[in-house]
């Protein structure tokens, strides 16, 4: 199989050979040089294009300002007026109409070629609705993809006013420091979404904007994976979103990309920032720019043709090792870049120019040069610089290994979803992960470190993907190796924070807890910002109210302070702030305040909805926080919305989820509430049958369900298969209502009710009577817990038996 280097070469003297003649002797060049080689064929036409141009611009198509167009999904676009054109197509800002609301957007209108084929669409809906999930305020997020009525492809974008990030700071005579700190926050985006396994593949100074307020916000995130068309072709392989004088020398070569193809076009929007001009400069023709590319590093900024300022040698460091050639050769991960930068805004060493003693000595000297005996200073550090001098090499010698190690791991995956290698099949996200998964557990050994980082990143995949039960291997054993690598607190939180939400999707709630306390006591002692430890603190509250282990006033007091600190502060993350108040508005539906209820989560909604795309999975969660706030004052509309929720639901995801069985059983007790029992027993028997495939990751939740539908059976008259459908579970149901989780202990006490009544009707007294007494005993030793409408049941079939006693008031 010939790799990308090879073809790139070959391509090139194809190219070369081609230059000068017409079009009709190129194509016959072309035909007869590449015959029978698709892939090199497909290499030698985008070469050709870009020598031609690169951004061509196509013909001016018809501004379209003022026009309304329908989209297929039901959404449709007012065009205001035209932002600008480029390669693939034109952009405006438009007015989004939808269900709910209308917002402003970046509409982008594609040319036919620019989209992938029909039989894509699913694929693309799969993708797109990843991007989507990607909320971070330094993140334009993509809201809406797919055809409009007459067919044209769009892209809808959050619109961002501002100015791009290079001139934005040479507007205002950035210092050097202000733009490391501006570039620090596009570096923090970026990571955001390698952390949820997305790269950009087009980091550009276009595609990085600087609000009014200062912020950047990073354009197009992903779209160049949503663009690949190309993908279904045998290399797999996409150049229609690529920018020449940015592409990493993986990009120009054809290979499998990486998020070490981000790090290198991070290198490059630095290296412009800081020196004032482009490390490959935009007049040299693309051919040559793609040889200068892969042909090895450009001159450092500080020593740049005709740069426009100063650099210091310590920022040429950084930016030459996010450039280096191989990917392994730069930093593991933009986080390290970042964490290099901070060094150097804190005048401490940088890794980039680690193993040189006498520049870790002048660093420390510049750090104490007021107040501070330089001599002994000195002498200190050189007595024990020969053993900090290896440990420095060994360090390095990990780091690198580390790096070569995710990157190879990476491409690998990257080829393994390769169509080429799957018999022409697109692959799902979730058929990717278990191949990163086959890959990690049949591939060599690797550092401790470094496994555990691909084992989040994979478990963080399959737990945004709502399949927390695969996650929660994965991440336990990341967790346990980083304990045992004595790796930074920092890591080890974000890790724990991680299992918990993965515990949580999975309805593993007692699981979630204990990882949720771990995760921010970690994250305290790490110092992390307040940010982060509020967003577990949001959802740890979640969990506790799940368990009902805490009293709902002081679940309610904490939150109502959460949410009046967000929505004082200036500039405070929305997605924290709908996160309180939807967990508050749950609360509230616990304590019977259904109005106010009802307020916190139609607020919530209503800035989700201005967050979110309707086809975003995240917005379910919105919705379905709403319907629960109004299902006892409105269950009709509640289970309207229930239905749509689920249509959506298992539209979005290919494989059932707990999530969508704890769908299912809201709507069938929304149902039966209403008095429909035939459409609530086929509810719950379907949300049983998924919790059923989830009972050993989430037992409490199936047994919960389990005696829901036992209920409506013998409310249906059907008390042979309630009692078949309970007598298999009664042993679990005692053993895990030992556990004191509140869904173990009011599922037995339901189906311990629900057996007594039975055994009622059939004249069973005594049979009844123990069935009511075991109820009324575990509602007892668990009465923190216990529903208390469950209890007065228990006791009201005792009394109907004729054997209450004591404790038991009867009348």
């Amino acid at each position: 199989m010939v790799d990308g280097r090879t073809r790139y070469r070959r391509a090139s003297a194809i190219v070369e050979a081609a230059d000068g003649l017409d079009e009709a002797a190129r194509e016959a060049l072309v035909a007869r040089e590449c015959a029978g080689d698709d892939a090199l064929r497909a290499e030698v036409e985008w070469l050709l294009r870009a020598t031609q141009e690169e951004d061509p611009a196509p013909p001016p198509p018809q501004d379209l300002s003022g026009a309304v167009i329908e989209a297929a999904a039901g959404s449709d676009y007012r065009l205001l007026h035209l932002l600008g054109r480029g390669g693939m197509g034109a952009v405006y800002l438009a007015e989004r109409r939808f269900a709910g609301g209308n917002q402003q957007v970046a509409l982008k209108l594609l040319h036919p070629g620019a989209w992938p084929e029909a039989d894509a669409a699913r694929r693309l809906a799969s993708e797109a609705r990843i991007l989507a999930r990607l909320s971070h305020r330094h993140i334009a997020r993509l809201l809406d993809a797919g055809r409009l009525q007459d067919g044209r492809p769009f892209l809808a974008m959050e619109y961002v006013e501002g100015e791009r990030i290079d001139r934005w700071c040479d507007a205002r005579a950035l210092p050097l420091a202000e733009r490391l700190r501006l570039f620090l926050k596009v570096c923090d985006a970026v990571e955001y979404a390698h952390r949820h396994l997305v790269i950009h593949r087009d980091l550009k100074p276009s595609n990085i904007l600087v609000d009014a307020g200062g912020e950047p916000r990073l354009l197009d995130f992903g779209i160049a994976r949503l663009l690949d068309g190309a993908a279904d072709a045998p290399t797999g392989t996409a150049h229609h979103a690529l920018t020449l004088s940015y592409a990493s020398p993986e990009q120009i070569r054809n290979e499998p990309l990486s998020t070490a193809s981000d790090v290198w076009q991070l290198g490059v929007v630095l290296y412009e920032l800081v020196s004032g001009v482009r490390p490959f400069p935009a007049s040299a023709a693309p051919l040559a720019m793609g040889h200068a590319i892969l042909s090895g590093e450009p001159a450092p900024p500080g020593r740049a043709p005709g740069r426009k300022r100063a650099v210091p040698e310590d920022v040429d460091a950084i930016v030459m090792k996010a450039m280096r050639t191989a990917p392994g050769d730069r930093y593991a991960s933009v986080a390290e870049l970042a964490a290099d930068l901070r060094r150097f805004l804190a005048s401490r060493p940088v890794h980039a120019r680690r193993g040189r003693w006498w520049y870790r000595l002048r660093r420390f000297v510049g750090r104490h040069r007021a107040g501070v005996a330089v001599g002994v200073a000195f002498v200190a550090l050189l007595a024990g610089f020969a053993a900090a001098r290896e440990e420095q090499l060994r360090a390095a010698q990990r780091e690198r290994d580390r790096a070569q190690a995710m990157v190879e791991f990476m491409q690998g995956l990257f080829e393994d979803a390769d169509p080429s290698r799957t018999r022409g099949n697109r692959i799902t996200v979730a058929e990717a992960l278990d191949l990163g998964v086959e890959r990690l557990r049949s591939g060599p050994a690797l550092a401790p470190a470094t496994h555990a980082a691909l084992l989040l990143s994979i478990g963080r995949g399959y737990t945004a993907l709502d399949m927390g039960h695969r996650a929660i291997p994965l991440l336990r054993e990341a967790d346990a190796l980083l304990a045992q690598a004595g790796a930074p607190l920092l890591e080890r939180g974000r890790a724990k924070a991680a299992l918990r939400r993965a515990y949580s999707m999975a309805l593993d709630t007692a699981s979630a807890i204990a990882a949720g306390r771990e995760a921010i006591e970690l994250l305290r002692r790490a110092g992390a910002g307040d940010t982060e430890i509020l967003r577990v603190r949001i959802n740890l509250l979640y969990d506790h109210l799940t368990v009902g282990d805490t009293p709902l006033p002081t679940l309610r007091d904490e939150l109502v302070g959460i949410v009046a600190g967000l929505e004082a502060a200036p500039g405070s993350d929305r997605e924290l702030l709908i996160q309180g108040l939807a967990v508050l508005s749950m609360v509230e539906v616990a304590a019977g305040e259904d109005a106010v209820a009802a307020r916190h989560a139609g607020r919530a909604l209503a800035i989700a909805k201005d967050m979110y795309g309707p086809e975003d999975p995240a917005l379910i969660y919105y919705r379905f926080t709403d319907s629960l706030a109004r299902i006892r004052s409105d269950p009709a509309g509640a289970v309207r919305a229930y239905r749509e929720q689920i249509a959506d639901y298992e539209r979005m995801n290919d494989r059932p989820t707990p999530g969508l069985g704890a769908l299912y059983t809201y709507a069938g007790r929304a149902l039966a509430q209403m008095g429909q029992g035939e459409e609530a027993l086929a509810m719950l028997v379907r949300g049983e049958e998924i919790a059923r495939g989830f009972a050993d990751v989430a037992p409490d939740f199936h047994l919960n369900v389990l005696s829901l539908l036992a209920a409506q059976y013998q409310r249906l008259g059907r008390a042979e298969e309630a009692e078949r459908l309970l007598q298999p579970w009664l042993e679990r149901m005692e053993a895990r209502a030992g556990t004191g989780a509140a869904w173990a202990v009011n599922g037995r006490i339901r189906a311990l009710n629900v057996l007594g009544d039975i055994a009622l009707a059939r004249g069973a007294d005594a049979e009844a009577a123990d069935r009511f007494r075991a109820a009324l005993d575990t509602a007892a030793r668990h009465a923190d817990v216990a529903a208390s409408g469950l209890r007065r049941a228990s006791a009201d079939g005792l009394c109907r038996t004729g054997s209450a006693a004591g404790g038991t008031q009867c009348g």
